[in-house]
């Protein structure tokens, strides 16, 4: 008896080995789209063959690249809006309502489009569908769909979704209906543009006037990636050619400048540095010009916020906040100055 009791226990333990092994040597990947649940050819052909569509495909998550951080992304990170000319529609035409900004004591990752209860809402670019589904953090009913580029577009509040995960949708393809459901105060579309689940201010890339792409290319460094996670921002400033951007992070913005002064007094006489960080030509010295001083404060005008004024004076949001550390940022008055230097 005792002799059975040994085999038996010998063999359950050999069992639990092999399988230990199998899991070690064959892991199962949950990042990977479940192809079996794929019925659209279009679809089944990008999420079995392209990189972007393969990595980090989760259904049911909103946010799936917590194994990303901003340490592993590469120093420089350029993305084409439209890859191979692909087409851009509007996600909705009504008026443009919240920007992409410090809001309530919190970044709003996106911006907020009126519309009616309702209305169609329209797909941004061609791309497949990740995520269709009830969100119970506040977007309500969501979609978000993954882009050749690796770009990720949400849609929420939604009243009622009229597609599915792991569906193809075209540019300017109706994705649902908009509304007012989870988190929201009236009828809206929450339109956000993320990579990697850092979100982007969709003001940077498309002209809300115009409702046209107004850059070719994203580009952003590494040191200017605000880190964590889905609330992780790439907060971004617009440059001046309307075909290249080099987005930064406002709160890093003083480490990307102090990178540039690190250079070498021979290597400045060779290349200037624009504040989009590209190479230009040295400009000629003017004699006998007088160095013009800096300003040492701004004057609020009505509207302004950190944000606003960190656009136009150039200083970090959390530069001005230690200069002025009285200063609440929901009490700016028009009129008062605030130090920038």
């Amino acid at each position: 008896m005792k002799h059975l009791i040994v085999c038996f226990c010998w063999f359950c333990f050999s069992v639990l080995k092999t399988q230990q092994a199998l899991a070690v040597s064959n892991p199962v990947d949950t990042l990977s789209p479940d192809l079996s649940t794929v019925t659209d050819d279009r679809a089944l052909s990008l999420l079995s063959s392209e990189p972007v569509y393969m990595e980090n495909w989760i259904n049911n998550m909103t946010f799936p690249y917590e194994n990303i951080k901003a340490a592993d992304l590469p120093e420089l990170t350029s993305i084409p809006v439209s890859p191979s000319g692909d087409k851009f529609s509007p996600t909705w035409y009504g008026k443009l309502t919240s920007g992409y900004k410090w809001r309530w004591g919190r970044q709003h990752h996106g911006i907020d489009l009126a519309l009616k209860t309702g209305d169609t809402v329209f797909a941004a670019w061609d791309g497949v569908v990740r995520y269709a589904q009830w969100n119970k953090s506040g977007y309500g009913n969501c979609v978000i769909i993954r882009h050749r580029n690796g770009l990720e577009t949400l849609y929420a509040h939604m009243s009622k979704i009229q597609v599915s995960p792991n569906q193809y949708v075209s540019s300017g393809e109706v994705i649902g209906l908009g509304g007012n459901t989870g988190r929201s105060f009236g009828a809206h579309l929450h339109f956000e543009i993320r990579y990697k689940d850092f979100s982007i201010d969709p003001e940077t890339v498309i002209d809300y006037n115009t409702l046209e792409v107004k850059v070719d290319t994203i580009r952003f460094v590494r040191p200017n990636i605000k880190s964590s996670r889905y609330g992780g921002d790439i907060n971004v400033v617009p440059a001046s050619s309307v075909t290249d951007s080099i987005l930064v992070s406002h709160d890093n913005r003083d480490t990307l400048h102090s990178n540039h002064t690190e250079m070498s007094e021979a290597a400045k006489k060779e290349t200037a540095i624009e504040p989009t960080g590209r190479s230009i030509a040295p400009a000629a010295k003017k004699k006998n010009s007088p160095a013009k001083k800096p300003a040492r404060t701004y004057v609020i005008k009505k509207g302004d916020t950190y944000t606003s004024i960190a656009k136009k004076t150039g200083v970090s949001i959390a530069t001005l906040k230690k200069l002025n550390p009285r200063q609440k940022e929901t009490k700016l008055m028009p009129g008062k100055s605030i130090r920038i230097q």
